[in-house]
């Protein structure tokens, strides 16, 4: 039994940038197993399964439905590569050797799993209008809705809405299956077009051009003109030349005409791919793994100049005299005062360099740190001495002495406790 258990969307929100949305839709379950597998891992594995569809493609003759195992091989690339066409993807080659390889199976032209292919393969090519021109003229997809519905809605994007009108009323006419979804697709689409009615202006070229290979000439397609006719000045010298051959378009006389569109009865064999098609200075997609970007050397380039005195003075200048004193002199060597780079020396560093000892570096002197001694130094305390029941008593007795209030005396005279006065006792002291 399959895990049915929901898909947290934070497990794929930070890539949700890197999916390329696919009609469809995609598998949560199928972009979380991509994204959190380990890039190493992931890339043996991809490449096991790759050969594997490989193999089954190249072994589809004894196969009843060879289209099959194409479909398969998309839908697996389509799965383990969300962000779509890369040169590990190879999605784009995938779909040319699908589409080239069944274009002229005649029971395949009218089966929508291989229309599928097609529109698939046009979105990512870069002339979409002939590549529908390319198919309508190998009668891919002829009497299915379908075609009519990617065609129209395609021209309707681009502002060519009478051209996709013509082409809805084409698969109508056929009646390409199923015409009742055809129908109404063409119904909506006229209720588009009535609220916003066709502009004067509009192109009204057919849908489904006749298509030819570029630079394809008849015999008689051919006219000369010459450059002494168009200017009676011309020197006459120049009407000697070979005259300049101009090919003119072929007009197609073997044209068939379905439902309004004009469909030609040839066309190209192979449209090609769309790597032949592209120009030869448009570089091949390729991985940026391990690729480093070669950067250009810059023009070396002069420093600026620094302006300087074409005199350079010295720091250390004579005093200037002075009126009314003495000449100072200075007693130094004035160009052991200077390095000769604009730097200058006092009088201690002009002796110390003298005696070779400016530059010298001198080590650190070493400190001693003393480690934490967990014994005590100090001597014991004696322990404090007993108090016996005559020492306490004795204390108490002390501290009650100290704890009496002082007497107050009179300065009137002595009196006893019985409130005798003994008077003045001054005379005693004469």
């Amino acid at each position: 039994m399959s895990d049915t258990r929901p898909i947290s969307f934070e497990a794929i929100e930070y890539q949700k940038e890197n999916i390329q949305p696919l009609r469809e839709g995609r598998s949560a379950a199928a972009l979380v197993r991509v994204f959190a597998a380990p890039t190493l891992e992931l890339r043996e594995s991809q490449e096991r399964e790759r050969d594997q569809y490989e193999a089954q493609i190249a072994d589809t003759d004894d196969l009843d439905d060879p289209l099959q195992p194409f479909l398969d091989y998309i839908d697996w690339v389509l799965e383990n590569f969300p962000t779509g066409q890369n040169a590990e993807s190879g999605l784009i080659q995938l779909l040319e050797r699908c589409t080239s390889q069944f274009r002229d199976t005649a029971h395949y032209k009218d089966d929508p799993r291989y229309l599928k292919v097609w529109t698939r393969y046009i979105n990512y090519s870069d002339a979409p209008r002939e590549m529908f021109i390319y198919i309508a003229r190998k009668d891919i997809g002829k009497n299915l809705a379908l075609f009519y519905e990617e065609y129209a809605a395609f021209l309707e994007t681009n502002g060519k809405r009478l051209q996709a009108k013509e082409v809805y009323e084409a698969g109508i006419q056929i009646l390409a299956r199923p015409i009742t979804r055809l129908k109404r697709k063409y119904k909506e689409f006229m209720d588009r077009l009535q609220a916003q009615p066709l502009a004067v202006d509009e192109d009204e070229s057919p849908a489904l051009p006749v298509a030819r290979a570029a630079l394809s000439v008849k015999e008689s397609a051919t006219t000369f003109y010459s450059p002494s006719e168009g200017s009676s000045s011309a020197p006459s010298a120049r009407s000697s030349r070979e005259k300049l051959r101009v090919f003119n378009d072929p007009t197609n006389k073997h044209t068939e005409k379905s439902g309004g569109a004009v469909l030609g009865s040839g066309g190209w064999d192979s449209i090609g791919s769309l790597a032949a098609r592209r120009k030869e200075n448009v570089m091949e997609a390729k991985s940026w793994v391990g690729e480093t970007l070669e950067s250009t050397v810059p023009a070396p380039r002069t420093k600026l100049a620094i302006y300087k005195d074409s005199s350079p003075q010295s720091g250390l200048k004579q005093p200037e005299p002075v009126a009314g004193k003495r000449p100072e002199h200075i007693s130094i060597a004035l160009d052991f005062m200077n390095d000769g780079h604009g730097e200058e020396y006092c009088l201690e560093e002009v002796l110390a360099r003298s005696r070779k000892i400016l530059d010298l570096s001198y080590p650190h002197p070493a400190q001693k740190v003393s480690l934490k001694d967990d014994e005590d130094d100090l001597p014991p305390r004696p322990a404090s001495p007993t108090m016996t029941m005559h020492t306490k008593a004795a204390t108490e007795e002390i501290y009650e002495m100290f704890n009496q209030p002082l007497q107050s005396h009179s300065t009137d005279g002595d009196t006893s406790e019985d409130g005798e006065d003994f008077g003045d006792n001054s005379d005693l002291f004469d």
